[in-house]
């Protein structure tokens, strides 16, 4: 395994990427874009989100030439799926729609950004069955029909209450990609407070 590496100022920075890929479905978008920095000296972490509608990105160097731009005018979820077409641009057998996401965001936010985490639906249901759940303060009914995230599955309603939950893999997926009487953003600060909960576990995430 190749060793972690994080910044001069003590500071490790991964892109997180989760995207909606699934059983029956075509394709793999990303479909939540997250920064997340750690100071190693105290522990305290930062996240960031970047909408997956966001434009206009600068390209350059080996993923300019490969897409045959310098500004890539589509959203930065299609961003990721174009970018899988192409593995030369992860000569190391990395995921490319991950490198090109992890450098745009650098470019984007002007930060260094050392390492990339993906995860399609099926996972992040594994991942928070994995730590047993996760406890959120649930501010406002989320009730969504979503499609299954594994083989063998069939299309479920979800119908999560305001209070405190605590929602197993397949309920926190509800929460987090639930866009019914809401937006993208209000979905980016869902999908912020599952990720605290996952880094926390020791007390109740709430939106911030």
């Amino acid at each position: 395994m190749a060793p972690v590496e994080w910044g001069s100022d003590q500071r490790l920075t991964v892109l997180l990427i989760g995207t909606d890929a699934g059983y029956g479905r075509r394709g793999a978008r990303a479909d939540s874009i997250m920064v997340v920095t750690v100071d190693l000296r105290d522990g305290y972490v930062a996240l960031f989100g970047i909408p997956r509608n966001t434009g206009d990105l600068p390209l350059s160097g080996d993923t300019a030439r490969a897409l045959g731009t310098d500004l890539y005018p589509g959203m930065i979820s299609d961003l990721y799926e174009e970018a899988l077409d192409h593995p030369e641009l992860a000569p190391e057998g990395g995921n490319p729609g991950a490198v090109v996401l992890r450098d745009a965001a650098s470019e984007l936010l002007g930060i260094p950004i050392h390492h990339y985490a993906v995860v399609d639906m099926g996972g992040f249901v594994d991942l928070v069955d994995a730590f047993g759940g996760i406890k959120i303060n649930v501010k406002e009914r989320i009730w969504v029909r979503l499609s299954p995230p594994t083989p063998g599955e069939d299309f479920r309603v979800y119908d999560i209450r305001p209070g405190v939950q605590k929602l197993d893999g397949h309920e926190a997926l509800a929460f987090a990609r639930s866009r019914t009487g809401s937006n993208d953003y209000e979905r980016m600060r869902r999908q912020r407070c599952v990720i605290m909960a996952l880094l926390t576990q020791n007390g109740t995430a709430e939106l911030a």
